[in-house]
Formats: C-alpha cells, structure tokens, sequence
C-alpha cells in the first residue's frame, strides 16, 4: 500500500526499515565518500510542518507492515522561475 508519510514518527520507521536500501546504494552506486546519512535526513526533515508543505514522502508498506520503498520530493520556492516545483530527493 502506497501511503504518505505526515507523521515524523513514521518517517523514522521509514527510515530505519529502507536503511538496507541506503547501504546498497551507498556501497554499489557512487556513494562511497559522500554516503546517505538517515540520522541526518530525520533531523533536517522530520517535523509534521515541513512533511506537510515542505518535504513529500511516500512510502510502500508492504503486507509485512514494512516499508519497503519509498520516493521523497523537495518543495522547491525556485527564485530562478519564480515558480514552486517538485524536485525528486530520493
């Protein structure tokens, strides 16, 4: 089931059960100086206000009661274009 995530509680969850994806990720795909750090990413976005307006996430969780899989969006105010755009963060 594809649900989003509002409740800091369960992006921490989120986080602690993709963490597996993150150390893949980090070991197989260019992020061997520069790894993903979900200590980090909770604390820069793991408040109820910014999940609302601010940072999109969306979880899979599975029949497990597990997430799975997960895509996250930057609300970006761009100065540039003037416009507010969604950009992909994970």
């Amino acid at each position: 089931m594809i649900k989003r995530i509002l409740d800091p509680e369960e992006f921490k969850k989120l986080l602690d059960e993709i963490e597996v994806l993150f150390d893949f990720e980090n070991k197989n795909h260019g992020h061997r100086l520069v790894t993903h750090n979900k200590d980090h990413i909770f604390k820069a976005f793991g408040k109820t206000s910014i999940l609302t307006w601010d940072f999109f996430v969306w979880g899979n969780l599975n029949s497990s009661n597990k997430f799975d899989a997960f895509i996250a969006f930057v609300n970006n105010k761009n100065e540039k274009f003037g416009k507010e755009m969604f950009v992909e963060y994970l």
